[in-house]
């Protein structure tokens, strides 16, 4: 009768919301599953995006270092060089007037001959 069918169309009714219910909190669950997946990979990236910046910093002062050394070996080689020239310079003006005084004798020897 009427009632009857009112009667089972309410418990099909029942039945597809329990069913749609279900699917959608399967949904639910699948989408958790699959944030909590991108939240793991985010993670993942976070991490590896930190151990890049301190693999950077580590580079840089490195480098840092390096530039500090070079420029302070140049400037050390400058200073050794330019010793060296002084050093040239004095040896070769010794060397000069050791000449000139071993001139000097030679003329006053032949003068005192003459």
């Amino acid at each position: 009768t009427l009632s009857d069918n009112a009667g089972e169309h309410d418990v099909s009714a029942q039945y597809q919301l329990e069913a749609e219910n279900e699917r959608l909190h399967d949904e639910l669950a699948d989408a958790k599953g699959h944030i909590q997946a991108y939240e793991q990979q985010l993670l993942a990236y976070d991490e590896d995006i930190n151990n890049l910046l301190n693999t950077i910093a580590v580079l840089t002062a490195e480098k840092n270092k390096a530039v500090t050394a070079h420029a302070a070996a140049r400037e050390q080689a400058d200073q050794d060089r330019r010793a060296s020239v002084e050093n040239a310079k004095r040896a070769a003006q010794r060397h000069i007037e050791e000449l000139e005084a071993r001139h000097a004798g030679e003329l006053q020897a032949a003068t005192a001959r003459v």
